[in-house]
């Protein structure tokens, strides 16, 4: 991929200005098409949707009681008149901002009232349901006619009856009245009185009215202007009426303008402050002016074209999701810093890039794969997030590593060599301090048991800023009324008016169930006065029924017979009667106009979807109860902030527990595609999963809980980790495959991307509004975290497995050879304290022959080997053909050593095996037992004396095993053979059998634990009788041995060394290498593994070697594989090359010697001739004429020098 950007830099390089115009016109291209973008600045539109939410969602949108404005007149030294009379000039004001004003309710004038009066007295059946007409059959009657006649008569002759004449005989039984005060309830709790058409406080302290304004309460750009005219006001009344009056506003649109002042506020000075700190280190540390401004060239090129291409797709995107993608400045211009970092280190134009692309465009595809994992979320704010950000991050990337080269040019060498605070704090071993290791340690070990005290706080009360004066003024609410006391609203929803109504009435009668039992303190049920359609009709009849012709005419009779008894005519009530007949049909319709009703408070329509609210209070304590009743009702909404919190908040957090995972396994994903290695992804993924423990942990200690913002920032941190562990695998890969070590340069760019984040957002930690501040408390634990645990763990754990094993001469070991090789030892160590524990009570406890029951031990253990030889399923197991009968005749063992398993090889092969051991084998804990119940024998202890101790065992038809080189070799070079084994043939007169161990120096190497997948071979020779021996000394023995069985070895070497076996090994070496040398080596070694193997087939097994002109190494690790006497140095003219080969754990365990020099002629290289016995020449046109040609094939010619 490198490749193809540094073609790119050329290219752009010669037509720069051809470049720079075709950019900037293709960039006012895409600001046309962004420019036709709309932001949508619906808040809601970050809250998740689904088929409840959705409805909730649409139900919320269509409410404006949350939208009013409270407006509260305090008299000081007024009358409760003067309060009223300035309340009017006030209102009067108010109503003059019809840009913003479309209404004011709460006051209630006297025309208003009798308009009331007369609608309810012309359509007064309608307002009788029929629980409350059957209780008036009570108060109807005959007696209480002439009792009302007759208080009627006495209050003629009071002078108020001037004004009450008219409804006292127009409605004797209040009737009308009684279905007024219905209408009044829904404009006057229980907290007022109304005066002169206001509504006081009980203590007539205080007034209140209110302001329904044009914009709603979250649409603070259009409120901004209104609210500062609402202050404006505010002042210029309190300062003329001072002494007397005052006034003051509360509602949601000024805490929405005042939270986005705050933010602003907030933000343009912590971003001045910080920006200018970061622009002076970035200057410090370049050394140049203009190098903060390049930094965001990418970002806004990207930012751009990302808003163009939303454009193109979408017709709006929601603005908040704009304003949350802020947080995309500090992530994208980290990108730029890498660059800058590595270029102003080292000028090198390809060697930059092919540094950098790999770990920059890994960093921003697992970057925008967790933005795109956003798309799950279902919140439209977030899923337009999503898409922004992810092409931002990829562009940004993608731009820097075009642009930024362009545009910066490190100086000189001498500036490159000069370093700086920064960079001396980078090149420290942070992976070498036990104070920070110790550190580390404990924040993990605590964080296990803090991390899930995190909790998520619902309550986005406290994520609002509300200033001190508007403080002020809920509090004097909370005091003097319960307009701040817990209101829930029911909002019942309908495809239909009459649906959405038959469902309230409904509601309503469950209502009124609750506060009989107390469950509530009062509601505002709509209703309770509109019914629906069929409703309405069925009162009519219903009214009709009641006033039938007979009660009506006997009611007229009673009250025409009582009014001639004290002197009115009989005719007094005529209206009450004319009243019940001839009444006017009324639809849901005719309330529209009725001015005493707020009905847009209670009866909402949108595109045919209808909401009808009803207002509960209810006890704070009762809440959740009464919640958890009423909800399941027929097509509600209950507008709770508790209830909403769980229904949105606790829908988006399960969303964000399914981001996790997605995002998690796109990154493994995307990390697997470009490491091409499961260890390496492991071992990055290690310290992104210990940061995020690590912040959850410090997040429970210090209880900073989550909130759906903070939530959102989560990505960041995620981000910010990814990225740290990439690019620490990228300089660590770069040391594995070449040894240089640039960690300081990869670690100084990291902490120039902290350092931005810290000032760019963690700057926020001094904002006064909450949310801000709990954005800038989780980013700055979690981004401080990231970096100590990838600058401390990291090391440590890719040292551990990959980097330590290759300096100390280990191979390299797969995932699948760490589980295997686990479980077989667990296996074998646990499997043999099980036997030897059953073994003990079977031999020592149980009645029998000992012997006998050793010897059925000896076929369980044997047996058992044999298992645990494959238990490694991928190391495959040989045993070439052999007659068993072999073993049942008493012999001298002998076998090469080169690994744990050979015991185990031999000890399968025959019940009748014992071992001399080492005495770290007869001491260990796990097997220790089992050989000493075995009966095996301690080589510590003498082979002199252990003559008389074998024979009994030697009778019992038992054979020893004796390992002649007496240690395990690290090769397949077999050592020179100790006279043990011959000493004990001869005493105990036995045979020697020779046994053939090929593989197991490569499937478990001395001094591993890994069981590599190689291919295991074993070949049981002829006996060699004690004939063959006679005549010679034991010394004279072991070296006629020693001969007869590497004679032998080697011919099963040169039978199965073949191709395969050497180009495992090899491609096995440069495991963690990076995917391109990876695929150089495997090409060289199967373009010229025929070739190799012919050139080590030519070689005697000791001498010294030159190889001259070879690739990367194949050649001189075969020859050190096949014969480690070898002395091999091999001669590379690619400088990286000859790097990548010397840094590899075969040049050390093989003590190969790599250097890079160009040998165009043989004259150039005759002065060393005298090093080296042969002389290789793969290079073509490359002959050494003065020496003697030993071998001439394809592609190569092999010299002696002597």
């Amino acid at each position: 991929m490198h490749r193809l950007f540094i073609h790119i830099h050329y290219f752009i390089e010669k037509r720069k200005w051809l470049f720079y115009l075709s950019l900037i016109a293709f960039l006012v291209f895409c600001l046309f098409f962004a420019r036709r973008l709309k932001f949508d600045e619906d808040i809601t539109r970050i809250l998740p949707r689904n088929e409840n939410t959705n409805i909730t969602a649409k139900v919320l949108k269509q409410l404006s009681f949350n939208d009013k404005i409270t407006v509260l007149l305090e008299r000081k030294n007024a009358s409760v008149d003067e309060l009223s009379e300035q309340a009017s000039v006030l209102a009067d004001s108010l109503r003059n901002m019809t840009k913003y004003v479309k209404e004011i309710e709460g006051i209630l004038p006297e025309e208003t009232l009798f308009e009331t009066y007369d609608f309810t007295k012309d359509h007064l059946p309608y307002f009788f349901s029929p629980q409350e007409l059957k209780s008036l059959e009570d108060s109807i009657t005959h007696q209480n006619a002439a009792q009302i006649v007759e208080g009627h008569y006495r209050q003629l002759w009071n002078p108020t009856s001037i004004v009450t004449k008219q409804f006292m005989f127009s409605d004797p039984y209040q009737l009308v009245l009684t279905a007024v005060k219905k209408f009044q309830n829904l404009n006057i709790s229980d907290d007022f009185q109304l005066i002169n058409g206001f509504l006081f406080t009980k203590d007539s302290s205080q007034l209140l009215f209110f302001i329904q304004p044009v914009f709603g309460g979250s649409e603070t750009e259009n409120n901004t202007f209104f609210v500062e005219q609402l202050q404006q006001l505010e002042n210029e009344f309190n300062a003329r009426y001072q002494a007397k009056v005052s006034v003051s506003f509360f509602g949601s649109s000024l805490i929405a303008v005042a939270n986005a002042k705050q933010i602003k506020h907030d933000i343009w000075t912590t971003v001045a402050i910080s920006t200018t700190v970061l622009m002076l280190l970035l200057i410090f540390f370049y050394r140049k002016i203009w190098i903060p401004l390049i930094l965001f060239i990418p970002t806004i090129i990207a930012g751009i074209i990302g808003m163009a291409f939303l454009a193109l797709v979408k017709d709006s995107i929601s603005a908040i999701s704009l304003s949350i993608g802020g947080i995309l400045i500090g992530i994208t211009i980290d990108y730029a810093l890498h660059i800058l970092t590595h270029y102003k280190t080292n000028s090198n134009i390809e060697k930059l890039y092919k540094d950098i692309t790999q770990p920059l465009l890994m960093s921003s595809t697992t970057t925008a794969a967790a933005f795109v994992c956003l798309i799950f979320v279902k919140s439209n704010a977030l899923k337009d997030l999503g898409v922004f950000a992810a092409i931002c991050v990829l562009l940004s990337a993608i731009f820097s590593l075009i642009l930024i080269p362009q545009l910066y040019r490190p100086k000189s060498t001498i500036e490159i060599a000069k370093s700086n605070l920064i960079e001396r704090f980078a090149g420290w071993s942070f992976e070498k301090s036990k104070v920070l290791i110790f550190v580390s340690c404990a924040l993990i070990l605590v964080s296990f048991f803090t991390f899930n005290k995190v909790g998520f706080d619902n309550n986005l009360s406290k994520l609002n800023f509300i200033p001190d004066n508007l403080k002020a003024v809920e509090k004097k609410l909370e005091e003097r009324t319960s307009l701040t006391d817990k209101s829930i609203y029911l909002v019942n929803y309908g495809n239909t008016l009459d649906e959405a109504l038959e469902n309230s009435a409904l509601l309503a009668e469950k209502l009124k169930h609750n506060k009989d039992l107390q469950l509530i303190k009062n509601y505002t049920a709509i209703s309770e006065i509109i019914p629906d359609s069929k409703s309405l009709e069925q009162r009519a009849e219903n009214w009709n029924t009641f006033w039938n012709a007979q009660r009506t005419d006997s009611l007229r009779n009673a009250f025409e017979k009582a009014s001639s008894s004290v002197g009115l005519k009989k005719s007094a009530y005529d209206k009450f009667f004319n009243n019940i007949d001839n009444y006017q049909t009324l639809s849901i319709g005719d309330f529209q106009n009725l001015k005493s009703i707020p009905i847009r408070d209670f009866i909402s329509e949108s595109n045919g979807f209808y909401t009808v609210s009803t207002l509960v209070k209810v006890d704070h304590d009762s809440t959740e109860r009464f919640v958890q009743q009423i909800k399941n009702s027929k097509k509600l909404v209950v507008v709770d902030r508790q209830e909403m919190n769980e229904n949105f908040l606790g829908q988006l957090k399960d969303d964000f527990n399914n981001l996790i995972n997605y995002s998690t396994i796109a990154v493994f994903v995307i990390l697997f595609l470009f490491f091409r290695r499961i260890e390496l992804v492991l071992i990055a993924s290690v310290p992104i999963l210990l940061t995020a423990l690590v912040t959850a942990g410090i997040m429970g200690m210090l209880h900073i809980e989550f909130n759906i913002f903070s939530l959102i920032v989560t990505t960041l941190v995620f981000g910010h980790g990814v990225d740290f562990s990439i690019f620490m695998t990228s300089a660590l890969q770069k040391k594995q495959t070449t040894g240089e070590d640039d960690l300081r340069i990869f670690r100084t760019s990291i902490l120039l991307a902290v350092l931005t984040t810290i000032l760019a957002i963690g700057a926020l930690i001094f904002a006064k509004h909450p949310a801000l501040v709990s954005i800038s408390s989780i980013s700055l634990v979690g981004v401080s975290v990231a970096v100590l645990i990838t600058f401390v763990f990291y090391p440590l754990l890719f040292n551990f497995f990959i980097q330590n094993r290759t300096e100390k001469g280990k191979s390299p070991a797969t995932l699948l050879v760490f589980v295997n090789s686990l479980i077989s030892f667990f296996y074998y160590g646990f499997g043999s304290l099980i036997l030897t524990f059953f073994a003990a009570i079977y031999i020592y406890l149980l009645p029998g022959n000992r012997n006998k029951k050793k010897y059925h031990f000896q076929v369980v253990m044997s047996k058992f080997f044999y298992t645990v030889m494959r238990s490694v399923p991928f190391a495959k197991l040989k045993v070439s053909p052999y007659d068993k009968k072999i073993f049942d005749e008493p012999a001298i063992i002998i076998a090469n050593h080169t690994s744990f398993l050979d015991t185990l090889s031999v000890g399968m092969l025959s019940p009748k095996i014992k071992f001399l051991v080492n005495d770290w084998v007869y001491n260990s804990p796990f097997f220790g037992w089992a050989v000493k119940i075995l009966g095996f024998y301690p080589a510590s202890h003498g082979v002199e004396g252990g003559v008389e101790h074998l024979r009994p065992l030697i009778e019992q038809g038992y054979s020893f095993v004796v390992f002649p080189e007496g240690t395990r070799s690290y090769t397949n070079d077999i050592q020179r053979f100790h006279k043990g084994a011959f000493y004990l043939a001869e005493k105990l007169n036995l045979p020697i059998l020779p046994i053939y161990i090929h593989g197991q120096s490569e499937a478990l190497p001395k001094g591993d634990f890994m069981i590599y997948h190689e291919k295991i071979t074993i070949v049981i020779g002829e006996k060699i009788p004690r004939k063959a021996l006679a005549g010679k000394e034991i010394r004279e023995q072991a070296k006629y041995v020693s001969k007869l069985f590497k004679l032998r070895f080697r011919e099963l070497r040169n039978e199965l060394e073949d191709t395969d076996y050497f180009k495992n090994i090899a491609l096995l070496s440069n495991l963690f290498k990076e995917q391109e040398v990876r695929n150089l080596a495997k090409a060289d070694f199967e373009a010229n593994a025929k070739r190799y193997l012919e050139i080590n087939r030519c070689l005697p097994t000791e001498g010294r070697i030159a190889v001259i002109g070879e690739e990367i190494g194949n050649l001189a690790y075969l020859l050190g594989l096949d014969s480690p006497k070898r002395r091999i140095t091999s001669y590379i003219e690619n400088e990286e090359h000859c790097a990548i080969a010397t840094y590899n754990y075969l040049t050390v365990k093989y003590e190969l010697k790599f250097e890079n020099r160009k040998i165009e002629r043989s004259e150039e290289f005759i002065a060393h001739s005298a090093e080296f016995d042969f002389i290789i020449s793969l290079k073509k046109g490359l002959s050494f004429e003065a020496f003697e040609t030993v071998k001439k094939g394809n592609g190569f010619t092999i010299y002696s020098t002597k």
